[in-house]
Parts: structure tokens; sequence; C-alpha cells
């Protein structure tokens, strides 16, 4: 899959394609745009679906504030290599699931 490719998957899944976001430039190979509003993780769950569509594909995203009322994403490819640099392998989903029950389970631990 191309790096292009990776990008699409994310805004597709994350907001329903390009159309729905705005301002997108690359810059230095990574992809920029912002949208109105806001992102959560049930309403809509577009911040669920960001980050799954991110770990699936092995890209980061960081998120930002744009102004009042606008959030800026920042996608970057990353390589599925545990042996690289920090800043250059990205966990895959797998590694998502797992770190989700593992602080499901110390988020447990910590209510008792």
């Amino acid at each position: 899959m191309t790096k292009e490719e990776k990008f699409n998957v994310i805004v597709n899944h994350a907001f329903g394609g390009w159309h729905h976001v705005s301002g997108r430039t690359t810059v230095q190979g990574a992809v920029r745009f912002w949208k109105h509003g806001s992102a959560s993780t049930f309403d809509w769950n577009e911040l669920t679906k960001l980050v799954v569509a991110a770990h699936a594909v092995r890209c980061r995203v960081n998120v930002e504030s744009h102004g009042p009322g606008m959030l800026r994403f920042w996608i970057s490819e990353r390589e599925d290599n545990a042996k690289k640099d920090f800043g250059q392998h990205h966990p895959g989903v797998e590694d998502l699931a797992q770190m989700g029950r593992e602080l499901a389970d110390r988020l447990r631990e910590e209510a008792k």
C-alpha cells in the first residue's frame, strides 16, 4: 500500500472522506488538514476510528488545536519494524488491541 493510500484509508474511515475535512496540504512527506468541531470516542466515534485506522496502516497521527473550534491533523507514514528508531516504527492494530487489554486490566485493578 502506498503512503497516499494509507492516508486515504485513515481519512475515509475516520471522517468519511477528504470532502469532510479542509485545508489538505503535504509538508515534508506528511499530510496536514483541519476540521471544524471536535472528534470523540463515542458520538460519531471519529477519534476511535482515527486511532484504529492509524494503527491498521501504521501511520502516526498528531492532533492539535487550530484556532477556536478547529482541530488540525498531521498524518505521517511509519514502518512495521520494531527494531527501528522509536520515531520510525509504529505499532499495528494487534499491538493496539494488546495495549487496550493491558490498560483495561490496570484500570480494573485500580478500581478495586
